[in-house]
């Protein structure tokens, strides 16, 4: 394990992970956001790496609320069947372990070295290579700090209002909301620097009521040009199974850029 974030081997996995930062955007959030509750591995196989990191599942909000049984998050990210293997070799056998994993390779070799059960998927759009030219609609409101109206949306779709005042305070926060003539918010999502120049699109939301009259594409899309003005990588999650997000993210022009499964070991 790596305690030293300054060792040889700690800036080895991390310059690996960082060739391909947003197909690694998980493992490099959790190593940041929770340093001191992370082990890493890193491993070299002649011109090949892998790289293993360990997060106590407690220090995460999100996985202490969706994996209560587990004591560990583990995320495995290896170039050749053969690390994946060593990396799983000496992983901590006792309790319940939450895998995330973004390759065919490390799912694998998980699913070959231990009793495992898939339990979600997360995929992640982005921009694509050929330049699109998003519009700023001129009906949707952008602020640098959230309406208060708009944080039982946010809550709706997962985001307290502690970590929504954390993205304005010091994520790069951006607020977008779209409202009828007497003010009622109808719709509103917000972007924030989820990692260096990577920043996410979330807490999309539209009241039912004002559904099917293109409000959530015209937030993505004023969110996605104001994101391409300032050169960063817009980042836009939607669960595996949410088709209408899924549709609006292709709509818009975004690309597949990774999907992260969930694999769960119970000893």
């Amino acid at each position: 394990m790596l305690d030293d974030p300054s060792s040889p081997d700690a800036a080895a996995a991390r310059a690996f992970l960082e060739r391909a930062p947003f197909r690694h955007i998980m493992l490099l959030k959790y190593w940041q956001a929770y340093a001191a509750a992370t082990a890493v591995r890193w491993l070299r196989d002649g011109e090949r790496q892998g790289v293993r990191l360990i997060v106590t599942t407690a220090a995460s909000p999100y996985d202490r609320a969706t994996y209560p049984q587990t004591e560990r998050v583990c995320f495995l990210r290896a170039e050749t069947p053969a690390l994946a293997r060593a990396l799983l070799a000496d992983l901590p056998r006792e309790g319940a372990t939450i895998f995330k994993l973004v390759d065919p390779i490390d799912v694998a070799a998980v699913r070959a070295a231990l009793p495992v059960a898939r339990q979600t998927a997360f995929v992640s759009f982005t921009a694509p290579a050929a330049p699109v030219a998003w519009p700023a609609h001129a009906d949707v409101i952008a602020t640098t700090m959230p309406a208060e109206d708009a944080l039982p949306f946010y809550r709706s779709q997962g985001y307290e209002p502690d970590e929504v005042a954390d993205y304005a305070a010091h994520r790069a926060g951006r607020f977008y909301g779209v409202r009828e003539p007497d003010g009622t918010l109808l719709g509103a999502c917000f972007s924030f620097r989820n990692y260096e120049q990577i920043h996410e699109i979330g807490g999309l939301h539209t009241l039912p009521a004002a559904r099917r009259r293109g409000i959530a594409r015209r937030l993505v899309e004023t969110a996605l040009a104001a994101l391409q003005r300032a050169g960063e990588v817009p980042r836009y999650q939607v669960h595996e199974g949410n088709a209408a997000s899924i549709a609006l993210a292709e709509a818009v022009g975004l690309v597949h850029g990774v999907t992260a499964e969930h694999w769960l070991h119970v000893p």
